[in-house]
């Protein structure tokens, strides 16, 4: 009786130890988790910034392009007014 209640003491003790590295083992995982998730942010905040540059690159043209008709024109218009005074 006293043998099997050693068995028994050393079983449980087993139990213990396998819980307790179970819980760090599921803690792991979670803290593993954690930094795939916050990778994910990282990444679809990158994607985001690639998908507006093509269409900020867009408005950088569409404005170079409208200020340079404009210098055209103003540089017509004041050639021509130049033109005419003299």
């Amino acid at each position: 009786m006293e043998e099997e209640i050693k068995i028994l003491h050393t079983d449980i003790q087993q139990q213990k130890i396998n819980q307790a590295k179970n819980e760090e083992q599921i803690k792991t995982v979670f803290n593993v988790i954690n930094e795939i998730k916050d990778n994910i942010k990282e990444i679809l905040t990158e994607i985001r910034g690639i998908k507006e540059q093509p269409a900020q690159d867009y408005k950088n043209i569409k404005m170079q392009f409208i200020k340079g008709t404009i210098s055209v024109l103003v540089g017509g218009v004041v050639g021509f007014l130049l033109k005419g005074a003299f």
